[in-house]
């Protein structure tokens, strides 16, 4: 996975799948991005961006009914933004 070296969040989904949300790019934070596991980590079989701008930090939750919550800065150093989504919307084209 490409990071321009920043903290991500990492949050198990269920008993076989983990997400993963960072800035997907090499130089820049930017592109936040979630991807998803189903081999503990080994591969990411889907990643779609949340976010294209300036971002940081990012930090990641699975409620009981398992809506996803990723909390990440936008823009970077200077406001939190709250996204969420399904595992469903990760994985359409």
């Amino acid at each position: 996975m490409i990071d321009p070296i920043v903290a991500g969040g990492i949050q198990r989904y269920d008993a076989s799948t983990i997400l993963f949300t960072n800035p997907a790019n090499t130089s820049t934070r930017t592109n936040m991005t979630i991807r998803m596991s189903n081999d503990d980590a080994s591969t990411w079989y889907k990643s779609k961006e949340i976010y294209a701008g300036t971002n940081g930090y990012s930090d990641i939750g699975v409620a009981p009914d398992k809506t996803i919550f990723v909390l990440y800065e936008k823009p970077a150093g200077s406001k939190i933004a709250l996204a969420r989504m399904s595992k469903a919307w990760i994985e359409a084209p």
